[in-house]
């Protein structure tokens, strides 16, 4: 969560930030470069200072601040210019904007071993600053819009090269130790696997009393880790990591005065920050709907925290996304498939993968299960739980009737005994021929006959004894027959009819929190650009008539209201934005909020569950996709490749609102409208206040109505 005074980074409009840069002496741009560079790097960088991933005043971004005023501490001025943000991501990744902002990611922090190499990484991003190469980049694109791809990535290895370079020179000014430097390179060539490397046991899948698992289900073999640090970089923006060692080898012999730290702040807080940064990976990895991967990391923090309560949540959360995926048929969507899997981590994604639909269901099952026993009285845990029961109610693959109410060895130990008796009895009863009758071969056919025959329990049905405690569990049963009856609308198709409003609310709509509208055009000129965000803001005020008249409070969640209230609002709409993410991540099940205590207190703060999203496409007529649209807008960089296929035809604008419970995670309601005349703010509040009074006068009803 951010803290402090909201810098105006967040605050000040784009079209504000784009007058001011517009301002600035630029002789070696064309007004239209110019233009062109400004507008398109300001919405940039605006989209993503609005994504929800970026905070800023937490002990992570204080912590980078820190560390880089140790390496600017000669250069005050340049310090001041700069700010320092983290983004919410497991990308290992810094870069560093043209306005001077330098982003650092979560999993940047989660992957290095010391101080000294976030001050390396800092100090490249720095001297990208300062040589400007944002602009050379797209000077050079622009004059060589012809040339090869070989030639702009030979450019842009020049770049970097030279950041190495001058940024090793800053680190060394700083007095950081030298022997950090070349490790910086490993942690960036193996950051694509987990921030550590141990080997998972088999029995860590294992250690409730009912889960017996046959061990041929997991891999006899490791799985390399197949990094190259000498690949192909020819097609590459980036020099490969072997060439940048043997350069930057070169200039640490240049540099002849060395100092000796790792940490200038103390290893006791890098290990702080260190570890909230892994503690962050784990919530992204669920946010991503990345299960295999967050079983590992969890493995890997439990080490050292063990009886971490956000660890036991996560590992609940985890079994019960890969269960919903495995009911949904879409399992290989959260795990890694058998080439994408290296190293110790491969371990989980193997077992589960080797799991078939039943056993894996099991599996899950028992761990949501043992998980909630053994912490009665933590509220996630139940609802996570209770979440789980209830998916299970809503599918046709699972069959309660199939699981046994014995574990596993009870069944083996009782037919044991039972094969026992039988050959007791038939001792007891069979007249014994005499042995002096018997030849050899006889005697040996006579004692096979009396060794016990073999116990009929096939070890790969297993999970049919994983859960008998839950389902001859009474509160297990009476829930999951509840869920069993009902009969709610779990899904809202918003484009059955070319004008349609539908609803699946059981109760009336008297408060709704509205994210920020958002306006598209089909050309993402500088003139539509602001015209959209300025359009923007009026549909805002539509948005307040149409509550007024409708008779329903409005509670807005965006860029005016962060402006008001805000890091407190700032931190709101983060968490609804995130929300949204996960939402649009899981479009085929009813993901289980990540942040749910946050949004637990979110709906208590603001008084509503309802959540409203609104866009508006202006003049063209389009395939549009509302949860596609969402991520698009989120994850910037997608934007104008969704955009551009959104326009195929001309003519017509569209309105599509949508309304989400987010306390059920349901969508209550969806309209898809599609019109002539020009958008306005009052053709706009008359299409929410249609929406909002239908969706009231349509409420499903319940059993209490009926």
């Amino acid at each position: 969560m951010s803290s402090g005074l909201i810098p105006t980074d967040f605050t000040e409009f784009t079209y504000n930030k784009l007058a001011v840069d517009m301002e600035s002496d630029r002789n070696d741009m064309t007004s239209t470069q110019k233009t062109e560079f400004y507008t398109g790097i300001n919405y940039a960088i605006d989209g993503l200072l609005h994504s929800g991933l970026v905070i800023y005043g937490d002990p992570i971004s204080e912590y980078i601040k820190d560390v880089a005023g140790k390496l600017l501490k000669d250069d005050v001025a340049l310090f001041e210019e700069l700010r320092f943000y983290t983004i919410k991501s497991n990308a290992t990744n810094a870069f560093a904007t043209d306005q001077g902002i330098v982003f650092v990611t979560t999993g940047l922090l989660s992957q290095i071993t010391c101080e000294a190499q976030l001050a390396l990484v800092l100090s490249h991003e720095i001297s990208h600053y300062t040589e400007k190469h944002a602009l050379e980049s797209y000077q050079f694109i622009q004059e060589n819009r012809r040339s090869s791809i070989e030639h702009l990535s030979i450019y842009s290895k020049d770049l970097e090269l030279t950041a190495d370079k001058l940024g090793l020179e800053l680190y060394a000014k700083a007095g950081y130790a030298k022997d950090a430097v070349i490790p910086t390179f490993d942690v960036l060539l193996y950051s694509y696997l987990p921030f550590d490397e141990v080997p998972i046991p088999n029995s860590y899948f294992q250690d409730f009393d009912s889960l017996l698992i046959p061990d041929f289900l997991f891999p006899t073999e490791e799985y390399e880790i197949n990094a190259i640090d000498n690949e192909d970089d020819s097609r590459s923006t980036h020099p490969n990591i072997k060439n940048r060692k043997e350069k930057i080898q070169t200039n640490i012999d240049e540099i002849k005065s060395w100092g000796s730290d790792l940490y200038k702040f103390g290893e006791e807080r890098f290990d702080l920050i260190q570890t909230i940064a892994r503690f962050e990976v784990v919530r992204n990895n669920l946010q991503d709907a990345e299960y295999g991967k967050a079983l590992y990391t969890i493995y890997l923090l439990e080490r050292d925290y063990p009886t971490s309560l956000f660890l036991k949540r996560a590992k609940a959360q985890s079994w019960l996304g890969i269960l919903q995926y495995r009911l949904d048929l879409s399992v290989y969507d959260v795990i890694d498939s058998k080439s994408e899997s290296e190293g110790a981590s491969a371990k989980v994604h193997h077992f589960i993968r080797e799991l078939n639909s039943s056993q894996l269901t099991s599996v899950a099952i028992r761990n949501v299960a043992s998980i909630a026993q053994e912490n009665p009285e933590d509220q996630e845990i139940s609802a996570i739980y209770n979440h789980m029961i209830q998916a299970l109610a809503g599918s046709s693959k699972f069959d309660i009737d199939d699981y046994a109410i014995i574990s596993f060895q009870t069944a083996w130990d009782r037919k044991i005994e039972e094969i026992a008796n039988q050959n007791a009895n038939s001792n007891d009863t069979v007249v014994e021929q005499s042995t002096e009758k018997l030849s050899k071969y006889d005697r040996i056919k006579k004692k096979k006959k009396n060794v016990n025959v073999p116990v009929h329990l096939d070890s790969t049905d297993f999970h049919l004894y994983l859960i008998p405690d839950v389902v001859s569990d009474k509160y297990f049963l009476s829930t999951y027959t509840k869920f069993k009856d009902q009969k709610k609308n779990k899904t809202i198709d918003s484009k059955k009819s070319r004008r349609s409003i539908v609803s699946a609310n059981e109760e009336p709509i008297d408060h709704v929190i509205v994210i920020q509208p958002f306006l598209s055009y089909q050309r993402n000129n500088e003139e539509l650009l602001i015209k959209g965000e300025k359009l923007g803001q009026k549909f805002r005020k539509g948005i307040d008539i149409a509550g007024e008249e409708a008779g329903v409070k409005i509670t807005h969640l965006d860029r005016t209201a962060i402006i008001e209230n805000g890091t407190e609002r700032f931190n709101q709409y983060c968490l609804l934005t995130s929300y949204l993410v996960q939402t649009t991540n899981n479009t085929d099940i009813n993901a289980f909020p990540v942040d749910y205590q946050l949004t637990q207190k979110l709906m208590e703060d603001l008084g509503s569950k309802n959540i409203m999203y609104t866009a508006a496409i202006r003049d063209y007529d389009m395939n549009f996709n509302f949860a596609v649209f969402i991520g698009s807008v989120i994850f910037y960089p997608f934007f104008p490749v969704y955009i551009s296929y959104l326009f195929a035809d001309a003519p017509k604008n569209e309105i599509h609102m949508l309304m989400l419970d987010m306390e059920s995670g349901n969508i209550t309601g969806a309209t898809d409208l599609k019109f002539k005349a020009k958008l306005r703010k009052y053709n706009f509040a008359a299409h929410t206040y249609n929406f909002l009074v239908y969706l009231n006068q349509n409420m499903k009803p319940t059993k209490e109505q009926n």
